[in-house]
């Protein structure tokens, strides 16, 4: 037990004693809390917990890879118009039936499966692409690369991610 102290006079006195042998005040021993704290229950264990955290991660690097690259595209353009000097007026175009060719298109973006190897997709496309992110961990890696062409109204992407270097999930815009 512990030795108390008088509520009066400061004092301590004996773990025992019910009246302060300096003032003869009554002592009254300290309240003990008569509840206690439990834990909380455990949700998920541990691995769930952790697969759930690298999901979210994962979910959001590819939010703010994305936007990032989105905010880059635009904000190149802006910049360029605001320090580009004036151009001279353009000579009237010539109404041609030609589409330019385009290396990005819906044969190649088909002839990619889930499984390839990235090296494989790199041959199909022609290029690395753009790396969005790059996420490592002890079970394996999973990253996101863009290939895009054309600019606004014209613009032509397709977007890979490759789980341990092999297509997970694919997506495209503008593609003929």
């Amino acid at each position: 037990m512990q030795p108390f102290f008088c509520s009066s006079c400061g004092k301590q006195n004996a773990p025992d004693a019910r009246f302060c042998i300096h003032c003869a005040v009554a002592i009254t021993p300290p309240i003990q809390p008569q509840f206690s704290i439990q834990p909380a229950p455990i949700l998920a264990t541990r691995q769930q917990r952790k697969k759930i955290q690298l999901s979210t991660i994962l979910i959001l690097a590819a939010i703010i890879g994305s936007v990032i690259w989105l905010v880059s595209l635009m904000g190149g353009r802006e910049r360029d118009r605001a320090t580009a000097p004036p151009s001279p007026p353009a000579p009237p175009r010539r109404q041609t039936a030609q589409k330019p060719v385009r290396s990005l298109n819906l044969e190649k973006y088909n002839a990619i499966t889930t499984g390839m190897k990235q090296e494989e997709v790199e041959k199909i496309l022609g290029s690395k692409g753009k790396q969005m992110y790059d996420l490592k961990d002890g079970t394996g890696s999973k990253s996101m690369y863009a290939w895009q062409e054309g600019e606004a109204a014209i613009l032509s992407m397709i977007q890979i991610t490759f789980i341990n270097g092999k297509v997970h999930d694919k997506s495209q815009f503008g593609l003929e």
